[in-house]
């Protein structure tokens, strides 16, 4: 079944919410006292967002290349005075139609990650989890899961007193990886290059993402091994708040 691990993940984000909302009850401070450098004052205490792409998907497992829409969500929390230790959810997800040769490839990144941000520089550290479902000619061709860790390092860097400009280049290690058919994989690293720009709308509440992402990794099945390459313009939301 696709939705594996979905559920647990989703339960945490809501927790992620709720201890938000809580705090913001608890310690609500007044607009005027978020305070700061530029990029001080544009982090989020606490935040949920969601981006849509068009995306490119080149792959050699489906035997074909294809267009198409992709999403990825986020749920996140940051602190200390100038909000600069933090820890975010995000689930990525793709459901990719081949019209060449009718062949199907679907997958879900699902990253927690925690992060810590001094001057422009914001590396991170993740936890992972991966799936994978490729049908071929009507038939599952492979159906994956598997466990993994990371790292990532950004730099962002404010323009105004709106606008703040990223990029971030993202290694994942997926060590473990099973076939729900019991076929033998092996998932290998994930790259990812995301560049582009925040821009708040309303101060402090709303705010506009628009980026490019550039993904690629390498899946094993049996002897064979197969580079998928996935690149897409996003454009998304993120309604955020301070205490």
């Amino acid at each position: 079944m696709f939705q594996f691990h979905k559920i647990p993940l989703r339960i945490f984000a809501g927790m992620l919410i709720s201890c938000a909302l809580h705090g913001a009850v608890a310690h609500a401070q007044t607009r005027s006292q978020a305070y700061g450098s530029s990029l001080d004052k544009m982090t989020f205490t606490a935040f949920v967002g969601a981006d849509a792409g068009w995306s490119t998907y080149e792959s050699k497992i489906a035997e074909s290349n294809a267009t198409g829409q992709t999403m990825r969500y986020s749920v996140g929390v940051n602190a200390g005075e100038k909000r600069t230790l933090g820890m975010t959810v995000r689930i990525a997800d793709t459901n990719m139609d081949f019209s060449l040769n009718n062949n199907n490839v679907k997958t879900s990144w699902k990253d927690v990650s925690l992060n810590y941000r001094f001057w422009y520089f914001c590396p991170r550290a993740f936890a992972s989890m991966s799936e994978m479902k490729v049908t071929r000619d009507g038939v599952t061709f492979v159906d994956l899961y598997g466990t993994g860790y990371g790292g990532s390092l950004g730099l962002h860097i404010p323009f105004i007193d709106r606008i703040i400009a990223h990029m971030d280049a993202t290694l994942v290690k997926t060590p473990k990886a099973f076939d729900k058919n019991q076929k033998i994989v092996e998932l290998g690293d994930r790259i990812e290059v995301d560049a582009g720009a925040s821009i708040i709308l309303i101060k402090e509440v709303l705010g506009v993402d628009i980026g490019y992402l550039y993904r690629t990794y390498k899946i094993k099945v049996e002897e064979e091994t197969f580079v998928e390459k996935h690149s897409s313009p996003y454009v998304g939301l993120k309604v955020g708040i301070y205490f």
